[in-house]
Parts: C-alpha cells; structure tokens; sequence
C-alpha cells in the first residue's frame, strides 16, 4: 500500500489491484527525469564557490591596496624620535617637523594652579570627620546656608563669576561635590583621613586668577567664617603652614621657567608646550639639572608600514598563485542531496575538498592580475637619490619558484630608511607619469584595476542587484530551475495519473474476470 500525491486534499491507495509499490516506481522514474534539474544544481554551485574564490581574491586585494595608501602618506617616512637624559625631569616626544639635532634644557619652575588648602584640620577637637556643616561647626557659627562668590579669570582672558549659596545640612564632601559640579575650571575635594579641604584651579599658569568675595568684604559674614575660620582656607607662603586668604584679593597661578640652548628665564604658562616640533613635559624643577634632549629621525613606523604591506601583497599573491595551480578534479562534482544521503561525513569532506579544488586554475583574469602587480612594483622611479628600485632598498622577488612573492632585508630597509627617508618616501609616494611616478602609487591604480575587474566578474556582496557575468549566469540557472522543478512536478503527476489508470483498467478486468467465472459455474450447476 502506498499513498500518492496527484492530490492534496485526497489520500489515494495504489497497488491494491495491480500488486506494484507504485510510489517505489514512480520514484524511480523521477530520479531519472531530475537528472537535468541536478546538473543545473551542480552547475550553480560550481558559479557560487567560483564567486565566493574572486570575492575572497578582492578581499586581500584591497586590504594590500590600504597598506599601499599608507605607504603615499608623508608621516609615514617623515617620523622623529626624540630622548631625554632624565626622564624624570623632562619628558620628550617628536613631530614629524621636528628639526634633528640636540638640545638642552634646564627646568627652575615648574607652572602651577592657584592652590587653596585648609592649614589645619577641617574637624572641631571632639567631633567626628564626615558629619554635616551643622553638626561640625554648629548652627550658629554657619546658620542654614553659606554664601559666597568665586571671580576666575580663565588663562584665555575669560572672567567668570559665579555665586554658592550651600546648604548647611551638607557634608564637606558635598561642598567639593557642588563646587565640582559647576565646572569653572574649579576642583575640590576633601580628604576625610588628613581632615583638611583642597581647592585648586585646572589651569596653570600667570594669567589665571581667583577671588572670593562675600556679602560683608569687612569681616563677619557666614561666608567669610566658613571660608577662613572653618575651612581654614590658606595659600602657600614661606610659612609651612601657608597665610589664610584674603577676602577680595587676586591669587594667580605661576608660569614654567626654564633655560632652553643658551635662553635664559623663558616662560611658559603650562609644563607642556612645542618648541622647533618637540613637545616637552616638565616634570621637575632643578635649576642644577641640564637635561639634553636628541632628536633623531625614526625609521620604524615607515618599516612597520612596508612590512605590513609586503605581508599583505604576499598574502595575496600566494592565494592567487594557489587558485591558479590546483588541480581540477573533474570526476568530482558538487554533491547532490540523493547522494549526500548516502554518504558518510568523512566521504562527504573529501569529496567536497576535491570538489572545490582548482575551479579556478588557469583562470586569465587572475594570471591577468598577478601580471600587472608584478609590472607595477618591478620599474625603477626617478626619485633623485640612489633608491629608485625595491631592489635597492632591500626588497626583491627572490627566485622563479617564489612566483612573485617579495622578502625583505630588514637590516638594509633600516639603513636606507636612516641614509635618506625622503629618497625613500619618493620611491613610494613620488607623483608624476611614467618612470616619475612612486611605486605604490603605480600598485594601487594596478589594484583598482584588478578589483574592479574581479567585480564586474562576480559582483559585490553589498550591490543589492548583481549585473556580472557570473552573476547573469547564476540568475539564468536560477530560472531554468524553477521551470524544471515545475515540470517535475507535472511529470510526477503524470505519473500518478497513469498508473491510477493502470489501477483502474486492472480492477475492471477483475471485475469482469470475477463475473465470468460467477456465470460459468452456476451454468455448470
């Protein structure tokens, strides 16, 4: 007994007359008709893993096209390293306009904030740091609010003038925290295990400066007290202890001083500023110190630059040279899903690697391209100096079994890049025409070139409507598929159909079999 599918909505028994597994026939003559819809399969795979081979091609080939555009780039040959005698004292780092040479430098102040800090312990004698301003100082030294105002002008020339008016139910911590909370080139904070309050400005330097007034200049306010008597507010004097701040007076900042290669008592308004492309950190203060800073050209950012490319051009060229070099097994075809079925794993995984293997070997586009990179880094360029060849700065080919693929002398590269980085620069980077035009330049037009050829190939996985060849081919195959698997299901209903006939014809000459031989005995009877 076997169930048919000519129609959905009807369960159909064949066999019952005839004694045939109909569907085992029908199956059969199916996997027979669906010969041509698995070629079709079979071809559109094959286009797919072509597809995803040249796209997986592209991918290299513009990440060695972005290594290449950081080779055109003037930073890239042009970097200084600059070292100091004492770290500790003076820290150095190098722009490439940095002029090369030695210089000496000598620190006697370093630039400074306006600093406040309390001179003595914040806590009465009895009470416990962390509590209130009202459980600290009590409500009639502080009352319920205390007020006073900040003037700053910024080391920008910008005056800002801001009024606090606090709470007495905050804690010390609260008032940094609302100081903060203003942003006025202000910082707080108080330090609950040394008990005192600190505040100070973001800026350094002369041109900063900061007052406090309060409603009585003359004494006696609640915040004059909170800021003299209870925070005990001082600045640094000669006294360890510093002098308490004086309602309305200017407090400045303090501006680095320094002697720079004979230049005596320059200033600056931060520790950190750029002479000749050098930026220095002053760190400490010693007029007894001379700190010598070197400035020296950096050939390591331009050696890491073409190391990374070399890599990624071999890395390229070595998947090129594969796909053109394997072989095409072409006993193996894609599987189809009857077969997958009747596979194991391991036989599946092996039949799949040959599959896959050489679909693209011989291929013209890519000996195409392998053609034209090579041509673009073998030319010598007019650079004006001896390096005008890969060559000459360490870099070659190698033998004919390295098919193309470039190694480095990294000693040589090194020394070529300290000899002349300009002569270097140019033999990458150089504009101009013919034999004036630098090597990467030349590469990466080549590898434009090459990428858009691949896409014009295969397509982009991005484009949201594929126009190539391989991609026309697909949406051809695509078709032609639908329209055969249409008419594998008309076939299968076909079949159906005639054998429900078969099934048909067979029940009636039973029947009149049956009836014969009914009336054949009963006149014997």
């Amino acid at each position: 007994m076997a169930i048919g599918g000519i129609d959905a909505n009807r369960m159909r028994f064949f066999g019952l007359a005839s004694g045939m597994d109909v569907d085992e026939i029908v199956g059969a003559l199916m996997r027979a008709e669906r010969a041509p819809l698995d070629r079709l399969l079979q071809r559109r795979q094959i286009l797919q893993r072509q597809q995803e081979d040249y796209r997986q091609i592209n991918r290299l080939l513009r990440e060695v096209r972005d290594a290449a555009l950081s080779l055109r780039l003037e930073q890239t040959f042009l970097a200084r390293s600059a070292s100091s005698s004492h770290e500790s004292h003076v820290r150095v780092s190098a722009g490439t306009n940095a002029t090369l040479g030695t210089h000496s430098i000598t620190v006697h102040q370093l630039a400074e904030p306006v600093r406040f800090h309390s001179n003595k312990n914040v806590t009465p004698v009895g009470k416990e740091p962390g509590g209130t301003l009202k459980q600290l100082f009590g409500e009639n030294r502080v009352g319920e609010e205390v007020s006073f105002t900040v003037h700053i002008v910024r080391a920008s020339g910008e005056e800002i003038t801001h009024t606090f008016n606090l709470s007495t139910d905050l804690r010390l911590q609260d008032v940094a925290a609302a100081i903060n909370a203003e942003k006025l080139g202000l910082q707080a904070f108080y330090d609950p295990e040394l008990d005192r309050f600190f505040l100070s400005t973001v800026e350094t330097g002369e041109a900063v400066t900061v007052r406090f007034f309060t409603e009585d200049s003359a004494g006696g306010s609640t915040g004059e007290c909170f800021l003299r008597h209870l925070l005990h507010l001082s600045v640094a004097t000669d006294d360890p202890e510093g002098q308490l701040i004086e309602i309305g007076q200017g407090y400045t900042g303090k501006n680095a001083i320094f002697d720079f290669d004979g230049a005596k008592g320059l200033t600056r308004s931060t520790n950190e500023f750029t002479i000749g492309g050098v930026t220095y950190t002053l760190l400490k203060a010693d007029p007894a110190t001379e700190v010598t800073v070197r400035v020296e050209r950096d050939p390591e950012p331009a050696l890491a630059a073409i190391k990374t490319f070399v890599e990624k051009y071999n890395e390229a060229i070595d998947l090129i040279n594969r796909k053109l070099e394997e072989k095409r097994y072409y006993d193996y075809p894609p599987l189809t899903d009857a077969q997958r079925k009747e596979m194991s794993e391991k036989e599946i995984e092996l039949w799949e690697e040959r599959a896959r293997s050489g679909l693209l070997r011989g291929d013209s586009l890519l000996f195409s391209i392998v053609s034209n990179l090579r041509l673009a880094l073998g030319g010598t360029v007019e650079t004006g100096s001896p390096y005008t060849t890969l060559a000459s700065i360490g870099i070659t080919t190698g033998s004919w079994q390295d098919k193309g693929r470039l190694t480095i002398d990294e000693g040589k590269l090194r020394q070529a890049l300290l000899n002349d980085p300009e002569g270097v620069a140019a033999l990458f980077r150089r504009e101009g025409t013919g034999n004036a035009e630098g090597l990467a330049r030349r590469l990466t037009s080549a590898l434009e070139a090459a990428m858009n050829s691949i896409t014009e190939r295969v397509g982009s996985i991005d484009s949201p409507v594929d126009q190539s060849y391989i991609g026309r081919q697909i949406g051809w195959i695509n078709s032609e598929i639908e329209r055969a698997e249409r008419r594998l299901q008309q076939r299968e209903v076909y079949y159906y159909r005639q054998f429900t006939l078969l099934e048909t014809f067979i029940s009636q000459a039973n029947t009149q079999s049956l009836w014969l031989a009914q009336t054949f005995l009963a006149r014997m009877m």
